[in-house]
Parts: structure tokens; C-alpha cells; sequence
């Protein structure tokens, strides 16, 4: 199983950390972001500050699928797939480095992402030093406005599962907002 090292935004290997296969740096902010991670747009639509967990947790999901993303799980001779599962192990720098440490939101986060992609997750959480600017690009593609009556949240991924669970709520009398992800903005206008 290939170990992957995970440093985000400038963190350190612990000391005691053992050898691994890859060391993978991932920034999202300063002179050279490999990431592009555009927390802001949480604060423009809701028109005030985020709390703090969740600039974490937004945080912990985006190196979480950047390291996801660059960790090859082998190559097409790999038939018998032996080198599919990968081992993470973390640093990740959040603003509350207490609670993402505590043992129960550890467990929870690692059993919640081994779940999802078959890896195995170590995390370790230091203090995040220094805010970055908030504010790297503007997104004002509408202006910001109060949402409708909303008491229902549908991962919308444009399948038809997804479009069937937004017909139950609608069918039911619920109103759903729906959540979409994309990985790449090539796709925006579709």
C-alpha cells in the first residue's frame, strides 16, 4: 500500500512521523496555491463570516480531494488492483486544532473518508498561523439575495438518483436546495 504524506499550506512533518513513499504538498494560499480553494464565496452568499469549524472542515475536504486527485491508484496493468488502496497520513493546519484533534471527531473523519474512497486516514491538526487574504478573486456572477424557504439539502449530482430524490421531496411538499461539486470550472456554463 503506497503511504502518502500530506502537508497543507506549509505545515511540518511531526518528528515522529515514520518513512513514506510520497511526500505531497498542498497549498492554497501564498506565492504558489496548487490548490484553488475559494472558501470566500460562502461568505459572499451568506453575506457574513463563516464559523471558523467550518473554514476548517471546508478546508480538511479540498486537501482531502486534492491528495485524493494526485495519488495515482496504480496504472491499467494493475488487473488484480493491489495497488488501489492508499494510506494518508495528514497535517493539516485548522483554527481549531482542539476539536479536529479530539479523538471522536478524528474517528468519525477518518471512518467517514475510508468509507468513501477504500483508503486508509491519519490526521494530525496544528494551529493555523496566519489568515490569508480572504478575498483572492471576486464571484458576483448574481447578486446575493435571501434564499426561499429551503428545509431540505440534496447532493445534486446531475444523475438520475439524485434527480429522482429531488422529485421525492417536491412530490412530498419539501423544498430542497441543491448542492452540486465540480471539480474543474470548464463546466459552469452547462
Amino acid at each position: 500500500m503506497k503511504s502518502v504524506l500530506v502537508l497543507g499550506d506549509g505545515a511540518v512533518s511531526p518528528p515522529r512521523e515514520s518513512a513514506h513513499d510520497e511526500v505531497l504538498q498542498i497549498s492554497t494560499c501564498g506565492r504558489r496555491p496548487n490548490v484553488r480553494l475559494q472558501i470566500d464565496v460562502f461568505r459572499t452568499k451568506f453575506l457574513r463570516e463563516i464559523p471558523t469549524r467550518l473554514d476548517d472542515l471546508l478546508r480538511i475536504a479540498a486537501y482531502a480531494y486534492a491528495a485524493d486527485t494526485r495519488v495515482s491508484r496504480g496504472s491499467p496493468k494493475d488487473v488484480y488492483a493491489q495497488n488501489w488502496r492508499r494510506r494518508f497520513c495528514m497535517v493539516i493546519p485548522v483554527w481549531e486544532p482542539t476539536f479536529w484533534n479530539s479523538t471522536n471527531t478524528k474517528t468519525l473523519l477518518t471512518e467517514t473518508l475510508q468509507f468513501l474512497t477504500d483508503d486508509e486516514y491519519a490526521f494530525e491538526f496544528v494551529e493555523r498561523s496566519t489568515r490569508s487574504s480572504d478575498q483572492g478573486i471576486l464571484h458576483f456572477k448574481e447578486l446575493p439575495g435571501s434564499l426561499p424557504k429551503v428545509d431540505l439539502v440534496v447532493l445534486f449530482s446531475g444523475g438520475t438518483d439524485s434527480l429522482a430524490a429531488v422529485l421525492e421531496a417536491l412530490s412530498e411538499g419539501r423544498h430542497p436546495i441543491l448542492i452540486s461539486h465540480r471539480s474543474t470550472p470548464v463546466i459552469d456554463s452547462r
